[in-house]
């Protein structure tokens, strides 16, 4: 039950107002004066204080000092006849929890008290009841074939609950919600399959993919706009609205989403972002980029400034020196790009890529601390908010918003927490990857949970992949070796990895920002 003292230096008249308080299950004690309410809080624990501003003797306010050097975690609520300033400055600066203008009534306080002593529980019942709301619309969706407009809606909306669903602890909520979200990843990883090759021949019915990125957001105005590209690796939609949250105030902010094309790794999918190509064709046009180690994505990436500047030519823009390019692996490295920010002044282009994300999360089962504060999403992002909050990146934002250049972020993939094992077999070599691997004559034990190319030059791949076959993990599966499975428990579960078929690594966000007059 909790316990309130209200002080009135006119408490008789309020008799009513205190039984129906009571019938209400509160237990209230009273005080005529702020000199008997300091005494009184002294020898007895009170959850909330209503105070009349203007009493004999102490004041209100000044009653309230008194009762925060005794105890500083109760909660007050000041009952005026005017809404004048000094209350509301009281309210501003963290005395005052709440206030109400006379007259009062009963009911009117009952709702006040409510809200300050019972925040979380009303948080709590209200969000259950919009979550059962969503779920119906979302599991709605996912019963009738979702296009891929439909499953940008749907990841919008999870996204929306998994962020909410940070800000309380209701165990029932989130066991709903993991289920829901299981659910959909299994819907969605069967509407690849049957319809992921379709996208690739090029034909108008297909979502923005990697290719597009540049098409759509950057080249448009490149020519009268000066722009900053910046590519954050391995950074889901959830990692993204968290950066959007800290960024809102500074700057007008437009939220677009594409998909990934798989695999969903580095090696691939980055390079189709700043080419505009898919695998085959950067292999087509330069061969180099795939003739050696392809699973090595430090090799395979290390021609993005080429691909871009390539790119941009090929849509008759050259921009010579006014073109940028910078890659962050470390986050030292932050402090030489902005410590030189104002050299990108005349710059046209500004593209960098931030790398160390992906670092974190793959060697997080390496570091125990690390370990420790990723072990699950709502942990990592939270991990992210207090990275960036503070970070040399958002400062580097910052500045190239006052130097006027639009801000397109994006990445080029997302990262699923993983969960489960499917064991896999094949013949001679097999590639290292968890949700991806290439080899010969591959099997799986889980078939439902794979996405199976038996020749992967049919869905773009280059012609490296010639005679083998390719395996992409759904869901929150990855792929192990018999003999490693003792490493799936060690070091694999529990971990961010990608390459594979999810929502959260194909259907990734892309923030355009404008700095706010």
């Amino acid at each position: 039950m909790n316990k309130i003292i209200w002080v009135d230096d006119e408490i008789s008249l309020l008799r009513p107002h205190i039984m129906y308080l009571e019938k209400k299950g509160y237990e209230i004690d009273t005080a005529t004066n702020g000199y008997d309410a300091v005494k009184m809080i002294k020898e007895k624990n009170y959850d909330l204080a209503i105070l009349d501003e203007m009493m004999v003797g102490l004041d209100g306010l000044e009653t309230l000092r008194q009762i925060k050097a005794v105890d500083t975690a109760i909660k007050a609520i000041m009952v005026t006849k005017s809404e004048e300033e000094g209350i509301f400055l009281e309210a501003v600066g963290g005395m005052i929890d709440d206030y109400l203008t006379k007259p009062v009534s009963p009911l009117q306080l009952y709702l006040t008290i409510r809200k300050n002593l019972e925040k979380e529980d009303l948080i709590t019942e209200n969000l259950s009841k919009s979550y059962i709301k969503n779920y119906k619309i979302i599991s709605g969706m996912l019963d009738k074939d979702p296009s891929f407009d439909d499953w940008i809606t749907i990841n919008g909306m999870i996204t929306g609950w998994n962020l909410r669903l940070d800000e309380i602890k209701d165990s029932n909520l989130a066991a709903t919600f993991d289920d829901l979200r299981a659910n959909a990843n299994v819907i969605f990883g069967s509407y690849i399959q049957e319809n992921y090759g379709k996208w690739l021949t090029g034909g108008p019915d297909k979502p923005l993919l990697s290719t597009d990125v540049l098409d759509r957001f950057v080249i448009p105005d490149l020519r009268k706009e000066k722009t900053a590209l910046i590519v954050i690796d391995c950074f889901p939609y959830d990692q993204m609205s968290i950066i959007e949250e800290l960024l809102k105030d500074r700057f007008t902010i437009t939220k677009n989403s594409y998909f990934s094309i798989l695999p969903t790794a580095t090696q691939f999918a980055r390079n189709a972002l700043f080419s505009g190509l898919l695998p085959s064709e950067i292999e087509e046009k330069y061969p180099e980029i795939y003739s050696d180690n392809f699973e090595d994505e430090k090799s395979s990436n290390r021609f993005e400034h080429e691909l871009l500047e390539k790119k941009l030519v090929s849509m008759g823009i050259d921009l010579g020196k006014k073109l940028k390019y910078s890659k962050v692996f470390k986050i030292e490295e932050f402090s030489k790009i902005e410590s030189a920010i104002n050299d990108l002044k005349d710059s046209q282009l500004f593209a960098m890529v931030v790398n160390m994300v992906d670092f974190l999360i793959h060697n997080r089962k390496k570091d125990e601390l690390l370990s420790e504060m990723m072990f699950t999403e709502s942990s990592y992002r939270s991990t992210i908010r207090s990275w960036f909050e503070n970070s040399a990146l958002q400062r580097i934002i910052n500045s190239l918003g006052d130097l006027g250049f639009k801000i397109v972020i994006t990445t080029d993939h997302g990262a699923k927490l993983i969960n489960k094992f499917t064991k896999v077999s094949g013949d001679g070599n097999i590639s290292s990857g968890l949700r991806m691997k290439f080899g010969k004559n591959l099997t799986t034990s889980n078939k439902k949970q794979t996405l199976y190319w038996q020749k992967p030059t049919e869905y773009k791949m280059p012609s490296v992949f010639k005679g083998m076959n390719m395996i992409l993990a759904k869901e929150d599966h990855c792929f192990v070796f018999e003999k490693n499975l003792n490493d799936f428990y060690k070091q694999i579960k529990n971990s961010f990895q990608h390459g594979g078929v999810s929502i959260e690594e194909m259907i990734l966000p892309v923030l355009t920002l404008k700095k706010k007059k």
